[in-house]
């Protein structure tokens, strides 16, 4: 069984969150599954006007979960009529904390990838979805894909279009653990993988020296930077998998963003390297889930950062 196309898409009852569930589709593939779930609170026992307990908690959560479950269901059966695929839809409603229960349920139901609107708009009581994906994509052991959720949905069913990968490496071994995920899901689709390396040159070390940098310095850097980023393009080569360097200046958020397209998909590892042609991944990451134009993956890193000392002028 190909566990790699198993994605979990969490809901929470309104309608941005399903914002994420054409390009879970997408990455599920004709044949893959996408779970969507949905967590809902403890209940509260019901009372008549003095207090006294009419139904108890117990048999309260065990209503509003059921009704919940019927609403998902019925929610499940109309996305499948709009699907032209093979993709299992299945359906899933837990009690307790969300960010947890999304957890354990990825583990349980063996998901490759969740993906997840980075907040949504609802009721009261659903403002704290964006903290719920914060810490889903911190803490998971499984990537994560943060979704910029959107008023205008499109049409649910059909798949998200992809057209890219952009994978940003700034030659740390943290950086290029994403490498793999990023070659199953570019082989998997048919999708080309951008290698991007971002050639910082607004850092606090180059601005405390108030001088402009030396275009001696500026191709130095960008020679190593090609140096850098070629294995990997071969690595992507010899798997049949078009690739292409692509070596950006300025700020490294922003040029990573201005350079992003909404059928691009980023993927970055949750930290990086830091240093005075490097940055920090793991702050640029969070930068790209606020604001990037595309849908940010974050690939858990399996081991802390090493520490750095930054480069002198």
């Amino acid at each position: 069984m190909d566990t790699s196309k198993n994605m979990l898409v969490p809901l929470d009852g309104s309608d941005l969150p399903k914002s994420a569930i054409p390009l879970a589709q997408t990455l599920a593939g004709a044949d893959g599954s996408i779970l969507l779930m949905q967590v809902v609170s403890p209940s509260d026992p019901i009372r008549d006007n003095l207090g006294v307990a009419l139904v108890s908690e117990e048999m309260a959560g065990r209503w509003h979960v059921e009704e919940i479950q019927k609403e998902l269901d019925e929610f499940a059966d109309s996305l499948r009529s709009r699907m032209h695929s093979d993709v299992t839809v299945k359906t899933a409603v837990t009690v307790g904390d969300p960010a947890t229960e999304i957890l354990d349920a990825a583990q349980r139901e063996q998901i490759a990838t969740i993906v997840m609107t980075s907040h949504a708009r609802g009721a009261l009581g659903r403002v704290a979805f964006g903290s719920v994906a914060d810490r889903v994509a911190r803490t998971a052991e499984i990537p994560v894909v943060i979704v910029r959720p959107s008023d205008e949905i499109g049409a649910l069913g059909k798949a998200a279009r992809l057209r890219r990968i952009i994978l940003p490496l700034d030659g740390s071994a943290l950086a290029n653990s994403a490498i793999p995920y990023v070659k199953n899901v570019a082989q998997r689709l048919g999708i080309p993988v951008t290698l991007v390396h971002v050639i910082d040159t607004v850092s606090p070390y180059v601005a405390a020296a108030a001088l402009p940098v030396p275009q001696s310095a500026l191709d130095v850097w960008w020679n190593e930077a090609r140096d850098m980023l070629e294995p990997a393009a071969k690595m992507f080569d010899e798997a049949g998998v078009n690739s292409k360097i692509e070596i950006l200046q300025g700020a490294p958020f922003a040029a990573i963003s201005n350079f992003a397209t909404p059928s691009d998909l980023i993927v970055m590892t949750s930290h990086g390297r830091t240093g005075f042609t490097r940055w920090l991944l793991g702050s640029v990451a969070e930068k790209l889930v606020r604001s990037a134009p595309a849908p940010v993956c974050i690939v858990p890193s399996r081991e802390p950062a090493p520490a750095e000392t930054p480069k002198e002028l």
